[in-house]
């Protein structure tokens, strides 16, 4: 069978609509980002800030906030976590089991240290927070090992080397209709900065992911983050209404059919950092949509973008795909799409798949089909989903299928 290969080689795109950030700030030169770091300062009560993480003109760069107090939780590999600076009486240990319930209005930061192999970190809040992890490993043989139950942003610094852990019988049993969908799983937005790094593993067999937002996920300056979903996991990261990596090292590695490397709802958009996606889960059946999916390394129900950077993506699974953006059931009002591009970066997709019950591998497919009237040879269709490429380089190699589909307009 022959190998197609797709090269493309474009300047990098200019000031103007695709050099503008998906807040509607233009792009500008960023101050020199520094680490976020252990704040100074004892614990419990007092004022606490850390030095930019890239972006100064988003509220996602924790430069823009302070905290009141400083908790420290050094976990134990026998008996219980250790509490300093918790005043009010909001932490609650068992073991290494440690639940957090922030009644109060003060904004908390959280140092997180130690191993231990049957706990876990739970956030009950109305406040913003950061987490900060240093040198911690948590493994909960049950489920979450971090489940942050608050809908407001969450600041999660990496320092040192760091471990997140469910166990291969977790059952991510919950209570109270809480969600508890991945190994490190916040229902607000999660942004992760700092010169550590963070490796996460999703062992089990209840198809759930790695890193989840139900919220947004965004990476910033510059942590090294190492995802790892098991062959009956779920994706490895996922924010419900976009994932954004604008600087870091992201390696992602899922085997589970019909699962994904990189997930929304909405949109993915990556300016910046180097990002590395395995995938080689197969073809699965969806009962809810009544068909066949197959894998993808990135998937966006909207669109996908990429300003800068370098992503690079392997799918071996049958079926799979490298990016999958612009679905028919995202706006189920009109079924309307933002448009796809590419103005900067390096990205390369192989995918080495063969079809599978109707599911085809393709390197980059963009949009939709949808018949609108008619039966049989009559039948009327409607395409969406289009796409611009305007600077950077694309490398696409496929084995068995296209290389780049576009339903709707590709235009270079």
């Amino acid at each position: 069978m022959p190998v197609y290969s797709l090269l493309l080689h474009l300047p990098l795109a200019g000031k103007g609509q695709l050099g503008q950030t998906e807040a509607g700030h233009q792009d500008e030169e960023d101050d020199e980002p520094t680490q976020g770091s252990i704040p100074e300062g004892d614990d419990g009560e007092g004022t606490f800030t850390f030095n930019s993480t890239g972006d100064t003109s988003s509220q996602d760069d924790i430069f823009n906030s302070s905290f009141t107090r400083k908790i420290t939780i050094t976990y134990s590999s026998n008996g219980n976590a250790n509490v300093s600076g918790d005043d009010e009486g909001f932490v609650k240990v068992s073991g290494g089991q440690v639940i957090v319930n922030n009644t109060g209005e003060e904004a908390i930061v959280y140092v997180l240290s130690g191993t231990t192999s049957n706990g876990f970190f739970k956030l009950y809040s109305s406040r913003k927070q950061a987490i900060l992890l240093n040198g911690v490993s948590i493994t909960n043989p049950n489920g979450a090992a971090i489940n942050v139950q608050s809908g407001k942003r969450t600041f999660v610094l990496v320092e040192g080397s760091n471990t997140l852990s469910d166990g291969s019988s977790a059952s991510y049993s919950t209570t109270d209709d809480e969600d508890m969908k991945a190994v490190f799983f916040s229902e607000g937005q999660l942004v992760f900065s700092g010169s550590g790094s963070l490796t996460v593993k999703a062992q089990n067999k209840q198809s759930k992911s790695g890193i989840v937002s139900d919220d947004y996920v965004r990476l910033m300056a510059s942590p090294t983050i190492k995802i790892t979903s098991g062959s009956s996991a779920g994706h490895g990261l996922r924010g419900k209404d976009y994932v954004q990596i604008s600087s870091g090292d992201l390696a992602i590695n899922t085997s589970a059919a019909a699962k994904k490397g990189i997930g929304s709802d909405d949109y993915v958009l990556v300016e910046g950092g180097n990002t590395n996606i395995e995938v080689s889960g197969g073809v699965a059946y969806d009962s809810d949509e009544k068909d066949y999916k197959g894998s993808a390394g990135i998937k966006a129900d909207n669109y996908f973008a990429m300003t800068g950077g370098t992503v690079t993506i392997t799918n071996s699974g049958t079926g799979g795909k490298g990016i999958r953006a612009g679905s028919y059931d995202f706006d189920e009002t009109s079924h309307a799409l933002t448009d796809s591009y590419i103005s900067g970066g390096n990205l390369t997709i192989t995918t080495t798949g063969s079809e599978s019950n109707g599911v085809s591998s393709k390197g980059i497919k963009i949009g939709y089909k949808e018949a609108t009237s008619g039966s049989g040879r009559n039948v009327t269709y409607s395409y969406a989903g289009n796409m611009t490429v305007s600077g950077g380089t694309i490398v696409v190699k496929v084995s068995k299928s296209e290389g780049f589909e576009v339903k709707g307009k590709l235009t270079f």
